[in-house]
């Protein structure tokens, strides 16, 4: 296998640094403290597209939390080289349900997150036309499928131009068909911008397939515990021999992690 991703410098301002002690939470009696992350410390190259996987409950979420700034409690650092922190940054996050405004137009569930300048609705109406959606700019949720939906929603993530897009398993409820070209479109909005990429799943082939890496989380309380590189060149196709040798393989040699025994 090969690898024709462009070598990306070391300690770039944009690398992203993670270097978590502890979090944890107190449990409903409050008597104890439950750790939910120990002792994780990983870097993310600017502009890699990096999947997580892990065991149900070890903290993917948490971890996205996190990294988008929503919870700023931890014992540890993010940051990125430059020494900038996450609420300094753009930030998109998909979640496993689109979450769109009901009573807002297509369209106007993509600039909510903006200032709505000219510009940005301008590449707001160029990212709806690029998931296919020109016709539907004016429609309702109400009045769109699933898969419609998950596109206003992929649109809508990269409309502010992120440093770094955060996915929470969102294609997770679709089908084979609709999900394969979600993927296929948020390739090809991720190799126009390039940003940085931090994506939830349990799919070990989903991962293969998008990703430039995965590192895999133990169960609880998680901490990384293999990281590995997809040496697989791009464009890849879903059906490609050697994504499944590769899922086969992994399969093979590291039983114990995807079981989610450790």
């Amino acid at each position: 296998m090969e690898n024709n991703l462009k070598e990306k410098p070391l300690n770039t301002p944009h690398d992203l640094i993670v270097d978590i002690l502890e979090k944890s939470y107190d449990n409903k009696s409050k008597s104890i403290r439950n750790n939910a992350i120990k002792n994780m410390k990983f870097n993310v190259p600017q502009g890699q597209f990096c999947c997580l996987v892990g065991p149900s409950g070890c903290g993917k979420t948490t971890l996205l939390n996190l990294l988008s700034g929503l919870d700023e409690n931890l014992n540890g650092i993010i940051k990125y080289q430059d020494g900038s922190i996450p609420k300094d940054w753009p930030i998109g996050y998909m979640f496993q349900e689109p979450r769109l405004m009901p009573w807002l137009s297509v369209k106007q569930n993509v600039t909510i997150v903006t200032q709505q300048t000219s510009e940005e609705i301008e590449l707001s109406e160029n990212l709806i036309n690029e998931m296919g959606l020109s016709k539907y700019m004016d429609s309702f949720p109400s009045e769109l499928s699933g898969g419609m939906q998950r596109r206003v929603a992929i649109a809508r993530a990269f409309v502010n131009k992120p440093k770094i897009l955060l996915l929470d398993e969102p294609f997770i409820s679709l089908d084979e068909t609709v999900g394969n070209l979600l993927r296929q479109m948020l390739l090809k909005l991720w190799e126009q911008q390039k940003t940085t990429v931090i994506f939830v799943t349990h799919d070990l082939r989903e991962a293969i397939y998008l990703s430039d890496r995965i590192l895999f989380l133990s169960k609880g309380p998680s901490r990384i515990i293999h990281d590995f590189n997809i040496n697989i060149n791009r464009p890849r196709k879903l059906n490609d021999k050697e994504l499944d040798s590769l899922r086969i393989e992994l399969i093979s040699n590291h039983p114990e992690i995807l079981s989610g025994k450790i």
